[in-house]
């Protein structure tokens, strides 16, 4: 791990690692869930099964996404992902999206 003194001198920290070696064993979710922290919003980032079952238990939130791009300006749309509203490009639209407005397909 790296920053995470960092990160903790700006206010509270909750360490996650899978096999427990540093904080809560699990991930985000399952932290969330263990200390019951309540939130109004939040903002996340990482793999995106974390990012569906995070969307799946609250839909409040922005979520920034990751796609392989093959022209990286809108053109190709190879890295286009399904929402509420259709097809949008992670490249154009996005990264950051409504995590109630994806379709974890």
């Amino acid at each position: 791990m790296f920053y995470a003194d960092k990160f903790k001198k700006l206010g509270d920290v909750t360490v996650t690692t899978d096999d427990g070696s540093a904080g809560i064993k699990g991930n985000a979710l399952d932290a969330l869930k263990r200390i019951n922290v309540e939130y109004d919003f939040y903002y996340a980032c990482g793999p995106l099964v974390m990012l569906k079952a995070l969307a799946n238990h609250n839909r409040n939130g922005e979520i920034s996404l990751e796609a392989r791009m093959g022209c990286g300006f809108g053109a190709c749309m190879g890295c286009s992902i399904e929402t509420v509203n259709g097809a949008r490009r992670v490249c154009k639209d996005g990264p950051v999206f409504n995590s109630g407005e994806v379709l974890f397909l």
